[in-house]
């Protein structure tokens, strides 16, 4: 059951985030030569605000879905239905303060945001973006750490890529006819309402057996705490960049960021459908056998790394050829820059390299233990993003954000291993620098080239070719380094030819 939900998840979220993304980068660039640079950054400063808004639910969603792991082993109903209705009855507190802070934002924005757009435009698009969530955190986010928790994340990935579908197709449309940037916000919160009602029909056909009358588990959620400062720091964290930006270089600059960003944010969202494809597997095989869990850890954080370290080096590889592309006529600001790339692309190494870490110290609970470390990590950030964007622009947020990641990855990596597996991290380490290696020497040697794309198609086959070498070329140094890589791919070959063979024979 597990290994056919976390397939379904790879299957249907790979296929419907990639048409996401691709109809994501199409709005952006809508955008940009439609609206200019300072519109773009409106919209990318508001979502990031809104980031921070969302903080009133954090740790409610992390704490659920951990508290869910153990009854949904166990298929404890009752125990489940009390940890949902306590989850929910949070949700509902929580949306009032949601709301106000929607409003109060929206006329507050107008006149702390740097911008020479008309106010009442910034004022409008703020609050059609946070009535969105109003109605999410009211209605969906309940459902959601369900599913989750079950496994079964190929079913809000469906639902999502319905909303993102039809939202992205009516702000093209509305883009395309000049209309107000206004109604495409508008747009995006009418159709909101479209997931509630996909959602509620859904539950109310696959889970008659839920008891919102059960009385509710409060206690299940005591981690709820630790979790909403792991939240709050991890959101800091990742929106220092474009709140700085804007508010200390202008909108235009953060748009620059905000164009960088589409794209490892894209890849970004297809690291994340791999991993939360298979972390609730983890999660619950953690409750069930510790020495099956440490197996699995491992030989998932090796072929994780192979993924991730692949597919950021094709990005090295093909970044500035797409954003010349990208934002070709647009003449408002030079988006061109050599030096941006390798600072994205670390940001995102050290990021996953720490996220299986990151995942067992979630799983072990052991969140309110390491509460402080997260905090150091984001004041890290904002100290130094602030002390150097007045000095070198861009690179100084960019940095900031390197500076805490390599203070945080090896402080994860180190407390996963020692605390929790009561083992020396040498094993991570010794993978990590493998990987690491390989992506410096394919950057020296990509410098050595020049890669002209004239096209979007010939990207798309540049893509293509250069992800199929990348994953082999790590594999192939993996599988001869690590041990455990070694070990579970001659697994999985044998497993995938002995099928083979069985269904030979019954044929």
């Amino acid at each position: 059951m597990k290994f056919k939900r976390g397939f379904y998840n790879i299957v249907f979220g790979f296929s419907t985030q990639i048409i996401i993304l691709a109809l994501g980068i199409i709005v952006p660039r809508l955008i940009l030569v439609g609206y200019g640079s300072e519109t773009n950054g409106l919209l990318n400063t508001v979502t990031q605000i809104y980031s921070y808004v969302a903080l009133l639910e954090a740790g409610i969603g992390t704490a659920t879905i951990q508290a869910l792991y153990g009854p949904i082993t166990k298929n404890d109903k009752n125990k489940i239905s009390g940890i949902l209705v306590a989850t929910r009855m949070y949700y509902r507190k929580i949306t009032f303060f949601y709301g106000v802070c929607v409003i109060v934002l929206s006329i507050i924005a107008p006149f702390v945001i740097s911008s020479s757009l008309d106010r009442k435009i910034i004022s409008l698009v703020v609050l059609f973006n946070g009535l969105a969530g109003v109605i999410s955190f009211y209605y969906v986010a309940t459902f959601k750490q369900l599913l989750i928790a079950e496994g079964k994340n190929y079913i809000t990935s469906n639902i999502t890529f319905i909303v993102q579908v039809c939202s992205y197709i009516a702000k093209i449309t509305l883009a395309n006819l000049q209309v107000n940037v206004v109604y495409l916000q508008l747009s995006y919160l009418l159709i909101n309402v479209m997931q509630v009602i996909i959602y509620k029909v859904y539950f109310d056909r696959n889970y008659k057996w839920i008891d919102y009358s059960a009385k509710p588990n409060n206690h299940a959620l005591k981690q709820k705490n630790a979790f909403l400062v792991h939240e709050v720091t991890l959101t800091v964290f990742n929106s220092t960049d474009t709140i700085v930006l804007s508010t200390m270089c202008g909108l235009t600059t953060a748009s620059i960021y905000a164009v960088y960003n589409l794209v490892f944010s894209g890849l970004q969202t297809l690291i994340s459908t791999l991993f939360n494809s298979i972390k609730f597997s983890l999660g619950q095989t953690y409750h069930e056998d510790r020495k099956k869990y440490i197996s699995l850890n491992d030989a998932f954080d090796s072929f994780y790394l192979v993924f991730v370290f692949s597919l950021i080096s094709v990005c090295y590889i093909l970044i500035l050829p797409f954003i010349s592309l990208y934002t070709k006529g647009v003449s408002d600001a030079n988006y061109i820059d050599d030096k941006l790339p390798m600072l994205f692309c670390m940001i995102q190494l050290l990021s996953a390299s720490r996220a299986v870490s990151s995942n067992l110290i979630n799983v072990a609970q052991h969140a309110k233990q390491t509460m402080w470390r997260s905090i150091l990590e984001a004041a890290i950030n904002i100290v130094v993003s602030v002390i150097l964007v007045g000095k070198v622009g861009i690179y100084g947020v960019l940095l900031g954000t390197i500076v805490a990641l390599l203070y945080r990855t090896n402080d994860m990596v180190i407390y996963a291993n020692t605390k929790i597996l009561n083992r020396l991290p040498i094993r991570t380490y010794l993978t990590l620098a493998v990987n690491f290696a390989m992506f410096f020497f394919i950057m020296i040697f990509n410098n050595l080239i020049e890669i002209k794309i004239q096209n979007y198609i010939v990207f798309v086959g540049y893509g293509v070719i250069l992800t199929i070498i990348m994953f082999l070329i790590y594999m192939t140094v993996n599988v001869v380094t690590n041990s455990s890589c070694r070990y579970y791919t001659m697994v999985l070959i044998n497993r995938i030819s002995g099928r083979n063979e069985r269904r030979r024979h019954k044929s």
